[in-house]
C-alpha cells in the first residue's frame, strides 16, 4: 500500500520532520502537494457551496478549510484513478514505535474494509470486529472520531467518497464521519500508534475552527446535529457492526 503525505510545499520544517519519522520506521512515502489557500490555489478546483455550508454548518468555511478539503479530494481521486490503496497522511503527525506494523495490518485488510482510520481526535464508542496480532484490534466506531490525520483507503472506498462530495458544505473530517451518507463505516485499528503534533508548537494552516453562532446560524447548526444523530442511529441499527 502506497503512502502519501498531504503537505504544503512551503512548510519545509514539517516536511523535514515527517521525512525523518518515516525514515526511522523504514517506510517510504510520496508528498502530495496541498492546495495553498494563501495563494488561492484551491479556487480553480473548489466545489465549495457557501449557501449549503450556511444551511448545514451554520457558518462559512475558511479558505484554509476549503483548501484542506480540496487536498483530500485530490488524494481520493489519486486512489481511485491509480487503482491501488493509499495510506493518506497529513504532515502534522507523530509516528510512534510500532506504527509500521499497524500500517501493514491495515494494508492486508483495506480491500475488504475500504476505509481504516489510524487516528481519531476523539474517543468514541466502538464495537470490536477482529482481534489482531500484538494486542491490536480492528473496531468500528458508532460515532465518527473526527480528524483526517491518517487513514487508509481502497479505490472502491475512494469512489464512494467522491460520489457524494459534489458539494462541499462542511470540513472534510466532518464529511468523512458521515458514514450514513457515503456508506463507508468508520473503522480503525486500536490502539493508535500515531498522534497529532502539539498545535501550540507548530504553525497551523487552518487556525482556530470554533466560530460563535447566534440566532439562525445557531439553530441551523443544532438542527444539523439532531438530524445527523437520527441518521447515524438509523444507519447503526441497519448495519450493526460485524
Amino acid at each position: 500500500m502506497r503512502s502519501v503525505v498531504i503537505s504544503l510545499a512551503r512548510m519545509e520544517e514539517r516536511r523535514t520532520q515527517i521525512a525523518d519519522q518515516f525514515g526511522a520506521q523504514g517506510l517510504d512515502f510520496d508528498y502530495l502537494d496541498a492546495f495553498d489557500a494563501r495563494q488561492d490555489a484551491h479556487i480553480p478546483v473548489s466545489r465549495y457551496d457557501e449557501a449549503a455550508s450556511l444551511a448545514r454548518y451554520g457558518a462559512p468555511l475558511k479558505p484554509a478549510e476549503i483548501a484542506c478539503y480540496a487536498s483530500h479530494y485530490a488524494a481520493w481521486q489519486l486512489c481511485r484513478e491509480s487503482g491501488e490503496p493509499l495510506a493518506i497522511f497529513e504532515d502534522d503527525v507523530v509516528l510512534h514505535r510500532g506504527f509500521a506494523e499497524v500500517l501493514q495490518l491495515a494494508a492486508s485488510r483495506i480491500e475488504r474494509h475500504r476505509l481504516i482510520r489510524l487516528f481519531g481526535k476523539h474517543a468514541r464508542k466502538t464495537r470490536d470486529l477482529e482481534q489482531l496480532t500484538s494486542g491490536y484490534r480492528l473496531v468500528r466506531f458508532l460515532h465518527g472520531p473526527i480528524g483526517t490525520q491518517c487513514y487508509c483507503l481502497s479505490p472502491d472506498g475512494a469512489a464512494a467518497l467522491l460520489a457524494h462530495a459534489d458539494r462541499w458544505s462542511e470540513p472534510v473530517d466532518h464529511y468523512l464521519d458521515r458514514f450514513w451518507l457515503h456508506g463507508l463505516a468508520s473503522k480503525a485499528i486500536l490502539p493508535y500508534r500515531l498522534e497529532e503534533m502539539d498545535r501550540a508548537k507548530i504553525e497551523g494552516a487552518i487556525g482556530e475552527r470554533r466560530q460563535r453562532r447566534r440566532g439562525k446560524a445557531k439553530f441551523r447548526r443544532e438542527w444539523t446535529r439532531q438530524t445527523d444523530l437520527v441518521a447515524r442511529w438509523l444507519y447503526n441499527l441497519r448495519h450493526w457492526p460485524r
